[in-house]
């Protein structure tokens, strides 16, 4: 059984010195005690543990979600268009407006039926301050039965290679109104008094889940009136990269409906839409978390759960009070003794007190280690050693004088 414990106690130890040693807030030591330089206790290795299985655990699942992209960030920020001059052509627009940009003219089935191949589609520009056509066509297709015609931009040949032929071109144009008016007005005219126009198109929400498309539709429009629409241009950047210091973003713009304003004009006989953007745009910035991020966030949380000042402080306080064990000891031996020594008349011949190392013992029981270990002591100490070397040289001199005298009286014996 003896042998059992021995070997139980000597695990326990090797145990207590592993954990000391990789504690966190090790109390490092001026001179070395029990051949360490610092001072550190088992308890502060189990807590750097725990800690350091909870940064691992936090840190592996940090890493797996910004690898699966499970977090991503979005940033709104507005701009005047103006600022970004140039940058938009019709071929970006092409996406955003005419993917799905159509025109359905309808009549009502006592008001008669519809010739889809007499209505006429017109596409407008501005040039030099007026509005010029560019197409002129009978297109539309028939969408239920004699009720309803369409005109779908998309799929339209000739507006297609417009498209085509003026890519480079500005497609916002300033207004006199502060708004800038697209660079194209579209008209439909010669169908029934009685029929109406409308315009449907996609517009989008953007959110950190990415573009939500939503179908818009516009008022129904009779002959002689003017539907202008206003819109927000919207620039949505995302990017999957997360190892990249500068990620490459894709780049596409939407359009976010507002409001519409309706005007008539007697004198014209078609249905006439314009297209207005605010002078101001939105772009949003999507990315999902780097590793750079999670990097930084890691060694926030390290810095939040470091401990260590903590147990250096518990470490340094039970330091000390272990030393102050073993000096209270020593003091009270040492006070012992000096009594002993000094209570025989060893006294200071200039002063009559005892010597200062009687006075220290005294004042060493509020804290022994503080007191040991301070300047104070240390100059104390010299001046005691000073002290006690006059006292030696005086009791030398005293003791010479008295083997003198021995000697003399020795002499006058012979």
């Amino acid at each position: 059984m003896s042998a059992v414990y021995q070997l139980i106690m000597k695990g326990k130890s090797k145990l207590s010195k592993l954990l000391s040693s990789i504690s966190t807030g090790k109390h490092a030591l001026i001179m070395h005690h029990e051949g360490e330089s610092d001072f550190t206790q088992p308890c502060g290795g189990i807590w750097t543990l725990l800690l350091y299985a909870f940064i691992l655990c936090y840190s592996t699942v940090a890493f797996i979600k910004c690898f699966n992209r499970n977090t991503y960030t979005i940033e709104r920020d507005e701009s005047l268009i103006a600022d970004n001059e140039g940058m938009f052509k019709v071929a970006d627009m092409r996406e955003a407006i005419f993917q799905r940009l159509e025109f359905d003219v309808m009549i009502d089935k006592e008001d008669g039926s519809l010739d889809c191949t007499k209505i006429n589609f017109t596409v407008l520009t501005r040039m030099e301050g007026n509005w010029t056509s560019l197409i002129s066509e009978q297109n539309f297709s028939i969408a239920n039965s004699t009720r309803a015609c369409k005109y779908s931009l998309s799929k339209s040949t000739s507006f297609n290679a417009l498209l085509d032929s003026q890519a480079d071109a500005d497609a916002l144009i300033t207004s006199t109104w502060g708004f800038y008016a697209f660079r194209f007005m579209f008209k439909i005219s010669d169908f029934p008094q009685k029929a109406h126009v409308s315009r449907s198109l996609n517009t989008a929400d953007l959110s950190i889940s990415g573009p939500i498309i939503k179908y818009s539709q516009s008022h129904l429009l009779s002959k002689g009136y003017l539907l202008q629409d206003f819109f927000q241009l919207q620039e949505y950047q995302t990017t999957d990269q997360i190892a990249a210091l500068f990620p490459s973003f894709t780049r596409q713009l939407f359009i976010s409906s507002k409001e519409h304003a309706l005007s008539a004009n007697d004198d014209d006989e078609s249905a006439t839409f314009l297209f207005m953007f605010e002078s101001n745009m939105a772009t949003y910035m999507r990315y999902p978390e780097s590793v750079l991020s999670v990097i930084a966030k890691i060694g926030g949380v390290l810095a939040a759960l470091n401990i260590g000042i903590l147990i250096e402080a518990y470490n340094k306080r039970v330091f000390e009070k272990r030393i102050n064990e073993r000096l209270k000891g020593l003091y009270e031996d040492t006070s012992d003794s000096v009594n002993d020594r000094y209570n025989t008349g060893v006294q200071d011949e200039e002063s009559g007190d005892t010597t200062l190392l009687k006075e220290q013992t005294g004042s060493c029981k509020r804290d022994y280690f503080k007191e040991f270990f301070s300047f104070e002591t240390l100059i104390k100490v010299c001046e005691d050693s000073k002290s006690l070397q006059a006292v030696a040289e005086r009791q030398r001199e005293q003791l010479l004088k008295l083997q003198e005298e021995v000697q003399f009286l020795k002499s006058k014996q012979l």
